[in-house]
């Protein structure tokens, strides 16, 4: 009679695995793929009906230069060229109306949420040439990507012509193949870094922040590991890794100190105020909604992200720790050039931080004891966040109803002659009419002779998008409409028209960002004309 024949560890092993791994190798890319078509829907709201403000004008206007040029115009400008030139490469491949100009920045809010889930589960995993499958990771990693889908600020930004969707997606994805790096010893996700971290640092400066705090932490970490064992093998490469993304920013380094100088010269942001190191992240997380700022929810909101912080620093996965790392430190550079330089602490500006913060709260809520703690911490932060989301949603479908530039253009279209001109009381409002205009002739920036600071749109502006006094005396023209406004970045702008142009009418329309004014007048030695009024248009 023969024994049964006893298997041996290595047969077992496989069937082991497969077993523990299985519930988590299918399930949670799935709920990925919902929580990013949640998202996606999300961000198409009104995605093509908000009109545009300034400085999505501006990414429109830049995006139809040639390389060459934005590249030129960006040192005129305050940020780096690369979000520019992608966005150019994206107009030639899919037109330039405002909503294929949007999706573009949607595309990038996507990736954002893949990307922060990916880092999310890694920084709960094991290490080895493929990630540990952990239960911990994958609720992590689903937790990020909810919270990130579902942010309001993150939501906001995925929807403008900015470069802040761009620098979300490079950060997450940067930060996970640093990661990645570290857990595996693989050159390849170093290699695959430094490009990331390149694109992160020349499409916004804030991005400098959080390359910096990347390469810091990865210095820390590999000298940390003894001298020796880490020479051989980590502490070389990451020196490499940061020479190697130094240099490729050094390129833009002249053009950067020419940018510094005009913002040291003049700038749109005021004095630093202490009172903003608090408030900020209150106002980051409530981007968009109805809710009432107080002084105490600014407490509250800085004491809880200080909490989560000090809770990542401390927390026993060295992912973890760098996604705290990378919440700390860009955010007190912030402070600290602010401070000893030129204030740059502009809530928004920290979105890269922001979104770390978002990663790593899902980090924090996975790391929970007990499964119920975790499903009621993780049910409590998801019915706040969207309950942000639903405000951020009424708040884009009230901008959308305004009637704004569209009603402005149709109303210059149907009122003016042909021949008569539009002049513009500013750049930056003349580039919001050139987004929307259809049809109407003859629009111009008025310039007065003194010139318009460097942060209002000149940098985009072209000679002949101006007219000025001495045209408007020689031009012979008897009737001028302009665009002016009202309640608009803190002010009222007009065109200031020379004493022998007299006020026919004048109508007004509310936008989004303020009030525009339109008027028409004459010359005062012209003959009368009927008013567009009871003339009938």
């Amino acid at each position: 009679m023969t024994e049964p024949a006893i298997p041996v560890v290595s047969e077992l092993k496989p069937l082991e695995v497969q077993e523990n791994t299985r519930p988590f190798s299918r399930w949670p890319w799935v709920g990925l793929a919902v929580i990013v078509f949640l998202g996606l829907l999300i961000r198409c709201h009104e995605l093509g009906t908000v009109h545009s403000w300034f400085d999505e004008s501006l990414g429109w206007r830049m995006s139809q230069f040639s390389p060459g040029e934005i590249v030129a115009r960006s040192e005129r400008n305050v940020h780096p060229p690369f979000h520019f030139l992608l966005l150019s490469v994206w107009r030639k491949l899919f037109g330039g109306s405002l909503l294929t100009l949007r999706s573009y920045s949607v595309l990038w809010g996507l990736g954002t949420i893949v990307g922060g889930y990916l880092l999310a589960r890694a920084a709960l995993s094991g290490s080895g040439e493929k990630t540990n499958v952990r239960p911990h990771g994958e609720i992590a990693g689903l937790l990020a990507a909810t919270f990130i889908a579902l942010s309001p600020l993150q939501i906001h930004w995925s929807q403008e012509i900015k470069m802040y969707a761009l620098g979300t997606c490079l950060t997450v994805w940067s930060s996970w193949a640093l990661l990645r790096w570290f857990q595996t010893g693989k050159w390849g996700w170093l290699l695959g870094y430094v490009p990331l971290a390149a694109g992160l640092a020349l499409q916004h400066h804030y991005g400098t922040f959080t390359v910096f705090a990347q390469l810091t932490f990865a210095l820390i970490w590999a000298a940390r590991r003894g001298w020796s064992g880490a020479w051989q093998t980590e502490f070389v490469p990451v020196i490499l890794a940061s020479w190697a993304t130094a240099s490729l920013w050094a390129l833009w380094l002249p053009s950067f100190l020419h940018q510094r100088a005009l913002v040291k010269e003049s700038y749109w942001i005021g004095r630093f105020q202490w009172n903003d190191v608090i408030k900020v992240w209150r106002d980051l997380f409530l981007t968009d909604t109805s809710f009432k700022r107080t002084e105490t929810l600014s407490w509250v909101f800085a004491e809880l992200v200080l909490a989560a912080v000090l809770l990542l620093l401390i927390h026993r996965q060295p992912g973890a720790r760098l996604v705290g790392w990378l919440v700390l430190i860009p955010y007190a550079l912030a402070v600290i050039w602010s401070v000893v330089a030129e204030n740059v602490f502009i809530a928004r500006f920290l979105i890269y931080a922001h979104v770390c913060l978002l990663v790593g709260i899902g980090i924090l809520i996975a790391s929970l004891p007990f499964r119920v703690l975790r499903f009621g911490m993780a049910s409590l932060a998801i019915g706040m966040i969207g309950w942000t989301t639903l405000e951020e949603s009424h708040h884009r479908t009230r901008r959308a109803q305004v009637p704004g530039m569209s009603a402005a253009v149709t109303f210059l279209k149907e009122a003016k002659a042909e021949e008569d001109l539009v002049l513009v009381c500013n750049p930056m409002l003349y580039l919001n009419v050139c987004v929307h205009n259809k049809g109407l002739s003859n629009v111009y920036a008025f310039d007065p002779g003194r010139g318009f600071p460097h942060f209002q749109g000149t940098p985009v502006m072209k000679d002949e998008d101006y007219f000025r006094p001495e045209q408007l005396k020689d031009s012979g023209k008897e009737w001028v409409w302009t665009i002016d406004a009202e309640k608009w970045l803190g002010g009222t702008w007009n065109v200031p028209l020379p004493s022998e142009w007299k006020l026919q009418e004048e109508k007004k329309i509310r936008e989004w960002y303020g009030t525009l004014v339109l008027r028409s007048y004459f010359r005062e030695t012209a003959p009368e004309r009927p008013s567009s009024a009871m003339a009938g248009r």
